[in-house]
């Protein structure tokens, strides 16, 4: 993990000590993540009415630039444009899901 991460990590534990119990778990779907992006793979998040609300708005943070701009793949836009748009979403999966 680099360590302007790392450090970024450790105060967000600082600041807010309940998540000292999952710890682990947040450290652990970080690296999956971020060694998922690394390989060109795509992450996946769903969620249904108010989650589905709370996924689009999770997508939306990873995606904009903070700090450092970042641009967008046309084929990551056209994703991202499938997946906010529930028929269309609901009808990719149907066309390509693999039983």
């Amino acid at each position: 993990m680099q360590t302007a991460v790392k450090a970024h990590l450790d105060g967000l534990f600082q600041r807010y000590s309940l998540l000292a119990d999952i710890r682990h778990d947040i450290v652990s779907t970080f690296e999956i993540s971020a060694g998922a992006f690394r390989n060109g793979k795509r992450l996946f998040v769903c969620g249904n009415g108010g989650s589905a609300a709370d996924s689009e708005h999770i997508v939306g943070e990873l995606i904009k630039g903070f700090l450092s701009p970042r641009r967008l793949s046309a084929e990551a836009g056209d994703s991202i444009a499938e997946a906010c748009d529930a028929a269309d979403a609901a009808q990719y999966l149907r066309d390509n899901l693999q039983y």
